[in-house]
């Protein structure tokens, strides 16, 4: 079966959790048996042009255009074309798209090929979290409001065009379904191919050794992380943790507290895992899954995290997760449950829900439902 699947170069370079969850997807494609897959990258629109003035051109852009600035920013005319291209040189039984800011090629489809979304989130509601979050001056917000709209039915309008949904959370599946009742939507929250962390972690004795893993530059993000410097952190005593913040963008944090280290990026994450009691996910908004949480559950390290992070997981009935509402994140910090905590370790059957092994046969079933109506159509003519 042949496959082409559509993804943005920036989806592909650097790290963060949507790049985590598109190689964790394409890890899968490779171990499904008979699936020929295609591999189209688009590549950033002027990508040349330093950021901010790509993204003042794509808001410029949006609005004279029914899609909205994001869209803009990630794809142009050759993105079209060289879809085009592709379907006149091979032939193409399942097309993926990587992403809902890709739907606004929907149109670049043949009516015929099966069509499967990887939705990392519900792109709507991220965009309108943003903009609640940081406010704009008044005319600036009623271009982002207008904007927002455009995503919305850009996102509904395509979304009703997938054959099949992979969602990475059980919400974001909610959200698909109540759209069209016909669609296939399957859950795959994260897969990881690698083998995970089986080594030592630091004693449960004080300061415990607490670790925030993420992108800073994702407004969630860093959200959690200038809300744990400000409110949590001061509420501590000296001794109770040392924090260690990881990730693109957290060497910024680098003594803002004496109690807090910014590392910057890290080559390997196993400098994380064994330096670490358990891993903190201070998220309190935003759509989609909280990758690196889940990574955190794969390599067996406990996780302390808001009910906001965890939202669209299923019930995980494991001591080496605690999720504890944001107000009292500072007693249980200061508690007998942290130390506890730090010496938990992840149940092997919580970690395999995020294996590749986990995850491939959720994606085998599209695969299936494909082959079947391919026969379908076959039989019929």
């Amino acid at each position: 079966m042949r496959v082409l699947f559509i993804t943005s170069q920036a989806q592909l370079m650097g790290t963060g959790g949507g790049i985590t969850h598109t190689r964790g997807i394409l890890s899968l494609l490779e171990m499904i048996d008979g699936a020929e897959v295609s591999l189209l990258a688009l590549p950033l629109p002027l990508k040349s042009v330093p950021h901010a003035g790509r993204q003042i051109r794509a808001l410029a852009k949006s609005l004279g255009s029914g899609y909205p600035s994001k869209t803009h920013y990630l794809l142009n005319a050759r993105a079209r074309h060289r879809i085009r291209a592709a379907f006149a040189t091979e032939a193409i039984d399942i097309v993926i798209f990587n992403g809902a800011d890709l739907l606004a090629l929907i149109d670049q489809v043949p009516p015929e090929i099966h069509c499967v979304l990887i939705s990392h989130n519900v792109e709507t509601n991220i965009i309108s979290g943003q903009v609640a979050a940081f406010g704009s001056p008044t005319l600036l917000r009623r271009i982002l409001t207008r904007d927002i709209e455009k995503t919305r039915r850009m996102e509904e309008n395509g979304a009703r065009r997938m054959d099949s949904v992979v969602a990475i959370s059980h919400e974001d599946a909610r959200w698909y379904e109540r759209l069209s009742p016909d669609m296939r939507v399957c859950v795959i929250s994260g897969t990881f191919a690698y083998e995970p962390y089986q080594g030592a972690r630091p004693p449960a004795a004080r300061p415990l050794q607490v670790a925030y893993l993420a992108k800073m530059s994702w407004w969630p993000n860093r959200q959690g992380a200038d809300w744990f410097v400000s409110s949590i952190l001061p509420s501590l005593p000296i001794g109770t943790v040392e924090a260690h913040f990881y990730g693109p963008g957290s060497e910024a944090f680098d003594g803002q507290h004496p109690a807090l280290r910014g590392h910057g990026f890290v080559e390997s994450l196993h400098t994380v895992w064994r330096s670490t009691s358990f891993t903190v996910c201070p998220i309190l908004d935003g759509s989609g899954i909280n990758v690196k949480l889940i990574e955190s559950l794969y390599n067996r390290v406990p996780v302390l995290a808001t009910p906001h992070a965890c939202r669209g997981l299923p019930p995980i009935d494991d001591p080496a997760i605690a999720i504890v509402p944001p107000d009292e994140w500072p007693a249980f910090l200061r508690s007998e449950q942290a130390i506890a905590l730090a010496a938990a370790t992840v149940r092997p059957e919580t970690a395999n829900q995020f294996s590749a092994h986990h995850g491939v046969e959720r994606l085998k079933a599209i695969f299936t439902c494909v082959s079947q109506d391919i026969r379908s159509r076959v039989k019929n003519k």
